[in-house]
């Protein structure tokens, strides 16, 4: 059966055919040739990456006792190259097996109850955590990968593969990643997005509505580790304010992500907040009232460190 392989394959065809010609020596014209080629499009020079980081893996796979030397080439290249028909025997299957594990199609719908985490494992290496009460759709194809996270929060880890990038879509907001880790969490009035390592990119989902407005944001809004943007959704027809970006300090991300750990935790917190995050996990809903009287020993028990084990 042939693989399934994206459809700007072209590009990985033309990247792989690079690698081999830069390995065999080019001209200054050749070379002229090949940055053209890079200059064209962005995802070129990505590609062409990954495929030469697919070649030097096969040569140490296929390394022999005493390495052949190239005439004219590279200094650390390919001693497959040397061998006549082996190159492109060699590319052809490498070319199969690199996109065949990375690039199929793959579908799933997760979700949580009240109270319930879940850990996700997707095949090409990524984890998606999902929080109390939340539910993702993922959908891969061969040029992408994509969760649409339609309720809750969830922490993604994101396996790296830079021409197949990951999306998550929620509310409106679309956040992409090639390999990071980052939170999203989905409120009826905000989406708040912290990375935890790497960086992500946020933008609109597509639709006709924009939801982060041009006027008061970058054509691009990038995140690196250790910030959080709250993003305003469009509520009530009222066009959402900018965008907020923020610093977070580490121990503030800790407690962030501290719930894919099944804990909770807490330092200068209102109560009300408290209570908030403690009614997330459970169906009996608890109620502030006096703060001053009946509450004040949940105060004191809640306020130093965090919360129980959740279940």
């Amino acid at each position: 059966m042939r693989p399934t392989v994206p459809e700007d394959q072209g590009v990985a065809r033309t990247a792989a055919e690079w690698v081999l010609r830069l390995q065999q020596g080019v001209t200054a014209e050749e070379e002229a040739q090949f940055a053209a080629w890079l200059q064209e499009d962005p995802r070129h020079a990505e590609v062409f990456a990954e495929m030469d980081e697919t070649a030097g893996l096969l040569d140490k796979l296929l390394l022999p006792a005493a390495p052949m030397v190239v005439p004219n080439a590279r200094p650390r290249r390919y001693w497959w190259l040397a061998v006549p028909g082996l190159a492109a025997a060699v590319l052809v299957l490498g070319f199969i097996f690199w996109w065949q594990p990375y690039h199929a199609p793959f579908a799933e719908s997760a979700a949580t109850e009240v109270g319930a985490l879940r850990r996700l494992e997707l095949p090409d290496g990524s984890v998606v955590h999902l929080n109390t009460a939340s539910a993702v759709d993922v959908r891969y194809s061969g040029s992408e990968r994509r969760v649409r996270l339609s309720a809750g929060e969830a922490f993604f880890e994101v396996a790296k593969n830079r021409i197949r990038p990951f999306y998550v879509e929620a509310g409106g907001v679309t956040v992409r990643a090639v390999g990071t880790a980052f939170n999203v969490r989905l409120n009826f009035s905000d989406v708040t997005v912290v990375v935890t390592e790497g960086k992500v990119r946020v933008d609109e989902a597509q639709g006709p509505v924009p939801v982060l407005p041009r006027v008061s944001r970058p054509d691009d809004l990038f995140l690196v580790a250790g910030e959080r943007a709250v993003i305003p959704r469009l509520v009530a027809e009222v066009a959402p304010a900018a965008p907020q970006v923020v610093a977070v300090a580490a121990d503030d991300l800790a407690r962030t992500v501290a719930w894919t750990e099944h804990r909770l935790q807490f330092s200068g917190t209102p109560l009300p907040e408290i209570l908030a995050e403690f009614n997330r996990y459970n169906q009996r809903q608890l109620v502030l009232g006096d703060p001053g009287s009946r509450f004040a020993p949940l105060r004191r028990l809640l306020q130093p460190h965090g919360l129980p084990r959740l279940p």
